[in-house]
């Protein structure tokens, strides 16, 4: 099943300042095997944020130079299976001289 994590920040010192863009990253290690996109949300208290679902891919972009690629692989910690083929863009294998 889906298992539901929490990710919290809180501020420290004089606060943030207001109309200034902030930025806040982490790393996440995803797993080997595939996986489908989860739900994700934000959420603020002070400055109430009510819940709000993330839009993962609001334009429909699909991944360029991925074979068979869809636009719910352009979605954050979607992970392609073994279970979708792969396979070769380009067909076509020659040598232009007999020697290696």
């Amino acid at each position: 099943g889906e298992v539901n994590e929490e990710l919290s920040f809180y501020v420290a010192g004089d606060g943030l300042v207001a109309e200034q863009d902030y930025t806040f990253f982490f790393e996440i290690r995803n797993p080997s095997s595939a996986q489908s996109s989860p739900s994700l949300s934000i959420m603020a208290i002070g400055i109430p944020i009510i819940a709000t679902s993330m839009e993962k891919n609001p334009n429909e972009i699909t991944p360029p130079s991925i074979f068979g690629s869809t636009p719910s692989e352009a979605e954050p910690m979607e992970i392609r299976g073994l279970s979708v083929s792969s396979s070769f863009l380009i067909k076509k294998i020659g040598q232009s001289n007999a020697n290696p």
